[in-house]
């Protein structure tokens, strides 16, 4: 069956990490839309871009709960990153994506603030 390479944009941003508003929330649960035609079959490829300011800022990312990164931020440009997500983690439907800010224990509370924006996930699609 021909194949494709399509796209979802998930969020254009900016999501803060943790929640600037003084509530404590350290993550975000994102419902993606449904990838049209999906091959789960075949890896897909989440891409973001992360402003982690002031540092150390720790990142957890999980798709549909299968931890896909754990990265702690030491530096503080802007940057894009770009993850291969192993096959048949994305589904046909009912996909979250869930961002965290971390812990870092020897950060000792003085722990940093990340932006994310741009997130967007590319799959293969099957031609009907």
């Amino acid at each position: 069956m021909p194949r494709i390479a399509d796209f979802i944009v998930i969020a254009d941003g900016p999501i803060t990490l943790p929640d600037q508003s003084g509530i404590g929330i350290n993550d975000i649960h994102i419902q993606v839309s449904d990838p049209p035609n999906v091959d789960t079959t075949l890896r897909s490829i989440l891409v973001f871009q992360v402003d982690p300011h002031p540092i150390p800022i720790r990142l957890g990312v999980a798709l549909n709960d299968i931890n896909v990164l754990d990265h702690t931020f030491r530096t503080d440009p802007v940057r894009s990153w770009h993850l291969a997500i192993p096959a048949n983690v994305l589904r046909p439907h009912q996909n979250e994506l869930s961002m965290a800010a971390l812990n870092i224990p020897e950060a000792e509370g003085n722990q940093g603030v990340i932006r994310i924006s741009n997130v967007v996930l590319f799959f293969h699609a099957n031609i009907p």
